[in-house]
């Protein structure tokens, strides 16, 4: 009798469910499969992996989800509100996508919730958690600088600019308070510059630490941040007896601190202080995120201060221009055009000083001076440089008069200019022509009577008018000769 074989097909059931097992245990994100009893069906690796040591060694081993539960629940900042958020959603069977969970070491999760319904029966729930700290440690900086870089182009000075910086940290970054100290002048002391209070600026006296800081007697985390250079966290306010304005802090409930140096291209320039409820979880990312911001603030501050140099300077220069007796023109070597006059010399051709700025320097002299193009014949130029010469000057109303020019060449950053010193010789010229008048008037009024005198002398040498003794005649021949030297003399 034949014997029919037997043969074995696998569970299509089975081998489902072994690869969704295979497919979550691989995933990276932290999967936990509850039925509608919370016991639990499926854990991954990955959930064990994010929870651990708290849940053990053999976390997948636990079946009861509200068991698993109240073994996380002290990872998280607020354990109370994490449980009681659990069991509400559970409650309610209604999926919750991306809800962020904060964790007491200061990483941050998001949550999904997903009921299962099978013909509108509930049969239970997949958690899965994502670990999202670097995205949102990424999307924060991003925020925190953004603020803090829109906040000084914003501003117009450095008090302006430190104002809005803490404004900035502390809308972001969550901190109750914050000063910025800038050390003084002789380095004895911090003094403060601008304070915030929970985002509002101007609320200072409600923000502990508006006071100065000894730098030369004091020994708290504000002087060393100052003194080092270094970040100084201040994890309870209660427990650090040195922190400065420790009582008005803890007045206000305020338990942690964080002064951060703020640094210039050669020294410290001050101190950012803040002041808050925030966790030590959050010390690193805070630090590193306030001491970018802070050396933004101190690129900010040197460029300002650089800023100020240089408006001083050209102040002061502009001062000694418009103090000036004589005429000073600045004009471009390439284009041979104005770049700058000084009063004297606007007054002296008859413009505005901002309307002379871009004319071409060929407008204030007579055409003989300009070659075929209408510029300056430029060897008469170059003979010109680095010595004094004279020149023509022609006023706005076309009136020509003569100038003296010392010219000079001045290598600048943005290029080569030409420096003249001007002098009105208008007046000069008159002195001159009136030194003349005077010296033809005088020369003619004395030389006819010294004519005649010279004439009558010679009658009396010659006896015409009679004979003279031998010593009236050396008299008068030594008078002969003095007024034939004082006739060639006025000629």
């Amino acid at each position: 009798m034949a014997t029919s074989g037997l043969s074995w097909e696998p569970d299509p059931r089975a081998a489902t469910e072994e690869r969704s097992r295979r497919l979550i245990e691989n995933l990276a994100d932290a999967l936990l499969l509850e039925d509608e009893r919370r016991r639990i069906l499926i854990a991954n690796q990955a959930f064990a992996d994010m929870f651990s040591p708290r849940l053990g060694a053999r976390a997948l081993d636990v079946v009861d989800g509200l068991e698993i539960t109240e073994r996380i629940r002290h990872l998280f900042a607020d354990p109370a509100e994490m449980a009681a958020r659990t069991e509400a959603i559970v409650a309610g069977r209604v999926p919750v996508t991306a809800e962020p969970l904060l964790l007491a070491d200061g990483r941050v999760l998001e949550r999904d919730y997903i009921p299962v319904f099978v013909e509108q029966l509930y049969c239970g729930h997949v958690w899965r958690y994502t670990d999202v700290t670097a995205r949102v440690r990424d999307r924060r900086r991003l925020a925190v600088v953004s603020a803090v870089s829109e906040a000084l182009m914003a501003s117009e000075h450095e008090s302006d600019a430190h104002r809005r910086v803490l404004d900035s940290l502390c809308s972001t970054l969550g901190w109750q308070c914050a000063t910025a100290y800038v050390a003084s002048d002789e380095g004895l002391t911090l003094d403060p510059l601008a304070s915030t209070s929970s985002g509002t600026a101007g609320a200072v006296r409600h923000v502990p630490g508006t006071g100065v800081v000894d730098l030369v007697r004091g020994q708290g985390p504000a002087r060393q941040a100052w003194r080092t250079g270094e970040t100084q966290w201040v994890a309870s306010i209660e427990q650090n007896a040195a922190c400065e304005f420790r009582r008005e802090a803890l007045d206000l409930g305020l338990t942690t601190a964080m002064f951060v140096p703020v640094r210039g291209s050669h020294s410290v320039l001050g101190v950012l202080a803040f002041y808050g409820r925030l966790s030590q979880a959050q010390e690193s990312d805070l630090v590193t995120l306030s001491e970018t911001v802070a050396s933004q603030l101190g690129q900010f501050i040197d460029r300002s201060r650089a800023e100020a140099q240089v408006r001083a300077s050209e102040s002061r220069t502009r001062l000694v221009m418009e103090h000036m007796l004589e005429g000073l023109i600045l004009v471009r070597e390439a284009t041979c055009r104005i770049t700058e006059v000084n009063s004297v010399t606007a007054k002296l051709f008859g413009y505005e000083a901002a309307e002379m700025v871009g004319m071409p320097v060929s407008a204030l002299v007579p055409d003989s001076y300009l070659g075929p193009d209408g510029g300056l014949v430029p060897r008469m130029v170059t003979r010109a440089i680095g010595t004094t010469t004279e020149w023509l000057g022609k006023r706005r109303n076309g009136y020509v008069f003569p100038v003296e020019l010392q010219l000079s060449m001045v290598d600048a950053p943005d290029g080569r200019l030409l420096a003249g010193f001007i002098r009105d010789l208008t007046d000069r010229d008159a002195v001159d022509v009136v030194k003349k008048q005077l010296v033809s008037t005088v020369s003619h009024e004395l030389r006819t009577p010294l004519t005649s005198i010279r004439g009558s002398l010679g009658l009396l040498a010659t006896g015409v008018l009679g004979e003279l003794t031998p010593e009236a005649t050396r008299i008068v021949s030594i008078a002969e000769r003095n007024v034939i030297r004082l006739v060639a003399l006025i000629n």
